[in-house]
């Protein structure tokens, strides 16, 4: 079994077409052998993981900080984990899962990407990151990220830390070869 914290919006004023996207992406997850680790919230992409993920019958993880920790009355999770703060948030979702997996998301979702390449970068941790860009949300993000690399404020070599996925059969292959490599 792998847990996968997937980290994503919490919107509900999304366009549908994100919805959409993730949705596939996420039955086929959740059909398979894997458990849910995120941020305890019933809304958006994140509602739409827990409720796939419950449907299934998977194991949850729900991780929120303390000014957050009224969703976790609009949830059913197997494991609820309350932290100081947003910080510790991500930490938790590091450490609870096996994969890092990123769909569509405001500020948080950008935040908890950042700081878990830069977390991978300064070997706090070694587990695969998976940017999920079918609908091209993070197109503009990995623009200037390639700008950074370009311009030497960071080494190509980071690039190595994370992969991007444009579908989500893609994804499938990589949890696979995730799956194969640890046994």
């Amino acid at each position: 079994v792998m847990k996968i914290a997937v980290c994503c919006s919490s919107s509900d004023d999304i366009d549908k077409r994100y919805l959409e996207s993730s949705k596939e992406l996420l039955e086929q997850l959740f059909e398979r052998d894997n458990d849910l680790v995120f941020g305890a919230m019933n809304n958006g992409i994140m509602g739409l993981s827990y409720q796939i993920a419950k449907k299934h019958n998977r194991t949850i993880t729900g991780i929120a900080p303390e000014l957050y920790k009224d969703d976790f009355k609009n949830l059913e999770c197997n494991y609820e984990l309350l932290t100081k703060n947003v910080n510790e948030r991500t930490e938790g979702l590091v450490n609870n899962a096996d994969i890092l997996l990123f769909l569509p998301g405001g500020i948080g979702t950008i935040y908890e990407l950042v700081s878990a390449i830069e977390m991978k970068r300064s070997k706090e941790f070694d587990k695969p990151i998976i940017i999920y860009n079918e609908t091209g949300f993070f197109d503009e993000f990995l623009k200037m990220v390639e700008e950074i690399y370009k311009n030497s404020f960071t080494s190509y070599k980071v690039r190595d830390l994370y992969n991007i996925s444009n579908n989500y059969m893609n994804v499938l292959d990589l949890l696979n070869v995730i799956n194969k490599e640890n046994g």
